[in-house]
């Protein structure tokens, strides 16, 4: 009986061995070997994919902790095939709610700024799908004007004498607390350069957005429209910039609440950069706000790209006060200046036409495409119900555009309607407005006028895309 003891209590000892010590030990090494394997990157590629809403490739990862990863060699592109993000590391800290990305480098231009926004946008605008806060340091972000769609080296990280290309450190936080959901972003390391846009969720669930086929949300799976007059909450949009930015990121900021600041903005060339403040509210499809600021290298070509007429040169524009509420034009006050440059000689008569400019000692009738240099341009405008008011500063005896020491341009000497702003972004020889999408945009967010409408204006639009001396002016200037 005791040997037979001894045998059992042996056997059950090895028993215990083995479920104790090699057990564990064989399903922790084919634990390792699953977290090495291509399955569990593809797991986790679209696990990625579903967050992102775009295709995503990630070339090796490593488990530094738990909860911690590290992901190399990440491409995100666009449902085309086309590059839009090149992240040579990037380190993943999950917890139960939250997510960290920490990202050493990070080069972006316009597209991936959009692509990056459009996410930013799907997380205020879907809780279900994104429910836990994200949290994204980027210690060196390059900005870069240029770039090609697709091109990977264009996306990788510049060297530092490359001239178009901007540094710095990024923060940005998604949260939320109850119905409300905020994205900020700021520079690293902190300062007071911050935006915030927060959005207050409607009482009832909002459906995924959809736009064009880079969205994140049009590769959703679910990816239904808004139902026509539906609440989308309320966005509040509030900014301070100190440090100038280039439009193109400002811009794709304001995009996250829907605002179409960024087409507005397109027209002021790819390498303007802005600064200044701004507080805006969206509710009931309506924009109201407050803002203002100074935008410096805005590209005249590229001001004129969408007229009828054409300038080139760069100039500085400055905003002391910028109001809108219901989406018009409250109160607006602009101060450009430019250096030399040249400008059609059909965008001087249809300031002489249109706005009631009059013509200086160095103006000459000549064909309107032909190209007069200039000097220097400086005006300051102010457009509000009254209608609108050009001046030029102090010291110029009125002069807004000087060629050769001579006056090109003298302001007008009365006030104008508003809408004769208009009349610029209209096709010559048409009717006045709205003759283009420019002049119908322009018309839908200028003041409405408090003054009584006059019969001045057909007169004006039997004389548009005429040279002043063989046009039919107004009888008098109190008619502008």
């Amino acid at each position: 009986m005791f040997v037979e003891r001894s045998a059992t209590r042996t056997h059950l000892v090895r028993i215990v061995f083995v479920l104790v010590g090699l057990l564990p030990f064989i399903a922790l090494a084919a634990w390792a070997v699953l977290r090495h394997s291509d399955g569990h990157l593809h797991a986790l590629r679209r696990e990625g994919e579903q967050m992102l809403g775009l295709p995503l490739h990630i070339g090796s990862v490593e488990h530094v902790r738990p909860g911690l990863l590290r992901l190399r060699s990440c491409t995100v592109r666009s449902s085309s095939g086309s590059a839009l993000l090149v992240l040579p590391t990037i380190e993943v800290d999950l917890s139960a709610d939250e997510i960290r990305l920490m990202v050493p480098q990070l080069a972006c231009n316009s597209r991936a700024t959009a692509a990056l926004a459009e996410i930013a946008r799907a997380w205020l605008r879907e809780p279900a799908r994104f429910s836990r806060s994200w949290v994204i340091d980027v210690r060196d972000f390059h900005w870069s004007a240029n770039g090609v769609e697709g091109d990977e080296q264009a996306l990788a990280v510049p060297a530092d004498n490359q001239s178009d290309s901007q540094l710095w450190g990024l923060h940005i936080e998604c949260v939320a607390a109850g119905d409300t959901r905020a994205v900020r972003v700021r520079c690293n390391p902190p300062s007071v350069d911050e935006v915030r846009v927060r959005l207050t969720l409607p009482p009832k669930n909002l459906p995924p957005l959809t736009s064009d086929e880079n969205s994140p949300a049009a590769n959703s799976p679910a990816g239904d429209p808004l139902p026509e007059g539906s609440s989308a909450g309320r966005y509040e949009i509030s900014g301070l910039i100190e440090k100038p930015l280039p439009v193109t990121i400002l811009a794709t900021l304001a995009t996250l609440a829907g605002s179409p600041l960024e087409e507005s903005l397109s027209v002021l060339g790819t390498a303007a950069e802005a600064y200044g403040t701004i507080e805006a509210i969206y509710e009931n499809r309506q924009w109201s706000g407050l803002a203002s600021g100074r935008i410096d290298r805005v590209d005249l070509a590229a001001c004129t790209a969408q007229l009828p007429y054409h300038a080139s040169g760069e100039g500085c524009l400055t905003i002391p006060q910028l109001a809108w509420n219901a989406n018009r034009l409250r109160m607006c006050q602009l101060d450009l200046v430019a250096e030399s440059g040249q400008i059609s000689q059909g965008l001087l008569n249809a300031c002489t036409v249109a706005l009631g400019c009059r013509p200086g000692a160095a103006y000459q009738p000549l064909l309107p495409k032909n190209n007069r240099r200039f000097d220097d341009l400086a005006c300051n405008v102010r457009i509000d119900s009254g209608g609108l008011v050009v001046t030029a500063p102090l010291g110029r005896a009125g002069s807004l555009l000087r060629a050769q020491g001579l006056s090109l341009l003298t302001e007008p000497e009365n006030r104008i309607a508003s809408e004769r702003l208009a009349w610029l972004a209209s096709p010559i020889d048409t009717v006045a407005v709205p003759a283009s999408a420019a002049s119908a945009w322009l018309i839908s967010v200028l003041p409405l006028s408090d003054r009584p409408a006059t019969d001045a204006s057909s007169s004006a639009v039997e004389s548009r895309g005429l040279p002043p001396n063989q046009a039919k002016r107004p009888s008098s200037r109190d008619e502008f």
